[in-house]
């Protein structure tokens, strides 16, 4: 009786070993078939596909059209000119530097929005610029208001140091950036460019990156 005992607790251990051998290697199965389709799916999303999120949805008087075609364009014309601030009182170019670079900052995200792999890239790096480019109107006008009320007090302009080469470039960044983007949704890609957008694969993205990087690490 005690080995048939023995013989049956032994069948029973032995079914539900093999019972959970089973059902581990069907969660297994499951866990990489989930893996596979995510895999598949990712490898699917072509980085240059885009689409054009824009909106003023929400937001009263807009001055803007939500249509990042037309806004890439507009704002590769007046990156090209003085702004008619700047232009009408006289102010340095480092405040021409900080307005519109303030345009591009206020609008990319609020009304201006994209979405796509490469083309969400390029337009954070504006964004980014935009953003050094008003950390250098604060800290050439910090010894006037050190909490950054100063950056657009004009009747100060006179005692505003000088434009360093740090904020010339980083202009110099946005306008080649704008101008990529220009081409790459406005021209099919066709056209001079300056190799800073990762939408149409600039050789010089990393380059500019970098610039970015060093800076945004806290160095001067």
């Amino acid at each position: 009786m005690n080995l048939l005992k023995v013989g049956m607790s032994g069948m029973l251990i032995g079914g539900l070993l093999a019972g959970c051998e089973i059902s581990e290697s069907l969660k297994t199965s499951e866990l990489k078939e989930e893996v596979n389709t995510e895999t598949k799916k990712s490898e699917e999303v072509d980085p240059k596909e885009s689409k054009d999120l824009s909106t003023t949805k929400g937001i009263e008087n807009p001055d803007i059209e939500p249509d990042v075609k037309k806004w890439i364009a507009k704002k590769v014309e007046e990156f090209s000119k003085p702004h008619p601030k700047v232009s009408q009182a006289g102010f340095d170019e480092g405040y021409d530097y900080y307005l519109k670079a303030q345009s591009v900052s206020n609008e990319v995200g609020s009304y201006i929005r994209v979405e796509g792999v490469d083309l969400e890239k390029d337009f954070e790096n504006l964004r980014q610029l935009s953003s050094i480019i008003s950390h250098e109107q604060f800290v050439r006008t910090a010894h006037i208001d050190p909490n950054g009320n100063a950056k657009e007090k004009t009747e100060y302009a006179k005692e505003w140091k000088p434009v360093n080469e740090r904020m010339k470039r980083t202009f110099e960044y946005m306008k080649e950036l704008l101008n990529d983007i220009n081409v790459a949704i406005n021209k099919n890609g066709k056209g001079e460019t300056f190799g800073v957008s990762h939408q149409l694969d600039g050789d010089k993205v990393s380059e500019m990156e970098s610039f970015m990087e060093y800076f945004e690490e806290g160095n001067e």
